[in-house]
């Protein structure tokens, strides 16, 4: 766990000083910081369909913030095609490590899981797909609307984690991280309607 909270944070600062500029290195990058830290608490992890959803997630959300912000260098066609194959490759890595931990018998998905755990989290990724089609059809690209996008894409990893613990069956714990995602939600909204009013408080007009 140590050597690979090392490793992430040596990736993190390589992403912010030069990831974060190269769209078809970055996009990988950040996708890999993020299923990184979910595998510090167990590196032993068995089950590793959570971890690529939150890897996959947070590539597409950047890529889609990194295009509707209208961002430079642009993710041209050559860059694209560098992040889907860097996905595709961590993917099948992952899946190989997960299995390669297993019971013998098991496949890609282990008998110990319920097929049906899957169902909540995919349902929450395509409202959160519908949900940022329908913000930025309402403001129309631009930064504005790639930050909406790119800080509630965020905070829906929480509701994955609930997600998977609805379909497997563990609804108390399911409910505690329900708990957590509406306080992350409701913080997050005060703080930012707090800061609008520091930068152009409510007065009378004269």
């Amino acid at each position: 766990a140590t050597v690979l909270t090392l490793a992430l944070a040596a990736a993190i600062l390589v992403f912010n000083a030069a990831g974060k500029f190269i769209p078809a290195v970055g996009l990988v990058l950040l996708g890999l910081i993020y299923a990184g830290h979910m595998l510090v608490p167990n590196p032993s992890l068995r089950f590793v369909w959570p971890v690529w959803l939150v890897m996959t997630h947070a590539l597409v959300v950047a890529a889609v913030c990194h295009r509707i912000a209208r961002k430079v260098p642009t993710i041209s066609a050559r860059a694209g095609v560098a992040a889907a194959a860097g996905w595709a490759l961590s993917t099948i890595v992952l899946l190989w490590a997960g299995m390669g931990r297993r019971d013998e018998g098991d496949g890609l998905w282990p008998d110990w899981v319920s097929p049906g755990a899957a169902i909540p989290p995919l349902l929450l990724a395509v409202l959160c797909a519908a949900w940022c089609w329908r913000r930025v059809r309402m403001t129309g690209p631009g930064p504005r609307a790639a930050e909406k996008v790119g800080r509630y894409g965020a905070l829906w990893l929480t509701l994955y984690g609930a997600g998977w613990l609805f379909g497997a069956g563990h609804t108390p714990e399911a409910w505690i991280l329900v708990a957590l995602a509406v306080a992350g939600f409701a913080g997050m909204t005060v703080l930012r309607e707090w800061y609008a009013l520091m930068e152009d408080p409510v007065a009378y007009r004269r």
